[in-house]
């Protein structure tokens, strides 16, 4: 079985590693980007396309082996309508953060952001030496998707606000922008969570 691509960014703690190369290019055409890369050899150059969740500021360099069409957030593929994209072999790839399947995959939001879970270190060994990876591979697995950390970002603060919260009863009926575990332990103190991608915040 052929498995599609998705490069995890993790909400908080998943660690930075990119497998092989990658060049990503702005704009193209998707049926220009559909090459397959099992059974390619070290010369040949792969062309694939890639919706992202997030924009095309956060760039990797590659050798030019693996050619990525890059999309920003909406071009081709809403950004939380990525995973089934991928799953269903409409895209190539994506780039983009577990946290977001929580409603699919409730699993996957422990490949994201862990409220009062480990710090960076202690999460990075458990992806790559407790077998953590192996885990989350094979939960991707099921849905015709191979996943693979690709970007390391810091906790996120907790929130901006207009104006000064003093206390966890100011928190009760707020709306805020929140995903995953995260969000779960928001909502216990009454805060009215929306699942929004980080570049439609904003807007």
């Amino acid at each position: 079985m052929n498995k599609s691509t998705v490069m995890g960014s993790g909400g908080g703690l998943i660690v930075g590693l990119l497998i092989g190369s990658l060049a990503l290019q702005s704009g193209g055409d998707q049926q220009e980007a559909g090459s397959q890369i099992e059974g390619a050899s070290s010369q040949e150059v792969v062309n694939w396309s890639m919706p992202s969740s997030f924009p095309a500021t956060m760039l990797i360099l590659s050798d030019g082996t693996l050619n990525i069409r890059f999309f920003d957030p909406g071009a081709l593929v809403p950004p939380l309508e990525i995973f089934d994209a991928v799953s269903a072999g409409a895209a190539n790839s994506g780039w983009t953060s577990p946290g977001y399947w929580a409603g699919k995959v409730p699993a996957l939001q422990f490949f994201a952001a862990i409220p009062f879970g480990p710090d960076a270190g202690e999460y990075v060994a458990w992806v790559y030496h407790g077998g953590g990876l192996e885990l989350m591979q094979e939960i991707y697995a099921r849905y015709n998707i191979y996943s693979q950390p690709c970007m390391l970002q810091p906790p996120e603060g907790s929130g901006w606000f207009r104006a000064e919260i003093k206390s966890l009863d100011e928190l009760k009926g707020l709306k805020m922008r929140f995903f995953g575990l995260g969000a779960k332990v928001m909502e216990k103190i009454g805060v009215s969570t929306q699942l929004i991608a980080g570049g439609d915040i904003f807007p």
